[in-house]
């Protein structure tokens, strides 16, 4: 995956209690010094992978994995939202996509277009564009109602929880009709 869920630290000095960011030059100049710095967590933050940068100048780490690990989730399909709106109509001359970021449940993209092109290649394309862009992305299997066809792409650590909810709607739906 591009953007990825880590540790946020920081030196912490355990004689004065200041703090000092791990990026760039140690806070101490000799062994002496050193002795009085350790590294401490103090929550989450997100790492772009691509880029090698780590949180994006957030004012302060999430206190909770989870959290931090649904905003990953985001920006990871945010980015292959954009990427496909660019690139997969490239790859279809031709063909109309619509292209939709999907916040419901595990954070995806769902990719629809009229069925003329067949949807093995589409996913296809949209595996090797994604891949070429560093996103972490895995295709549910497409669907169709004979004019249209879709699939979802969800972040790949979130496909299992993305078929469970999706099975789970399903039930919902069929106990309603």
């Amino acid at each position: 995956m591009r953007f990825e869920v880590v540790p946020a630290k920081h030196y912490h000095n355990t004689v004065t209690q200041a703090v000092a960011s791990i990026h760039g030059e140690p806070p101490y100049a000799s062994d002496a010094e050193q002795a009085n710095w350790e590294i401490k967590n103090s929550g989450w933050t997100i790492r772009d992978n691509q880029n090698a940068a780590a949180g994006f100048e957030l004012a302060k780490p999430f206190a909770v994995e989870a959290e931090a690990a649904q905003i990953a989730s985001e920006m990871e399909s945010a980015a292959a939202a954009a990427v496909l709106r660019h690139w997969l109509p490239r790859s279809f001359p031709g063909k109309a996509f619509t292209i939709l970021l999907n916040m419901r449940g595990p954070t995806g993209v769902t990719v629809t277009w009229r069925h003329a092109a067949r949807p093995g290649d589409v996913t296809d394309a949209a595996a090797t564009i994604l891949e070429s862009a560093g996103l972490g992305m895995t295709a549910t299997k497409p669907t169709s109602d004979g004019v249209f066809a879709k699939f979802t792409l969800v972040p790949s650590d979130a496909l299992s929880a993305y078929i469970e909810e999706t099975a789970a709607n399903d039930g919902v739906a069929a106990n309603a009709a």
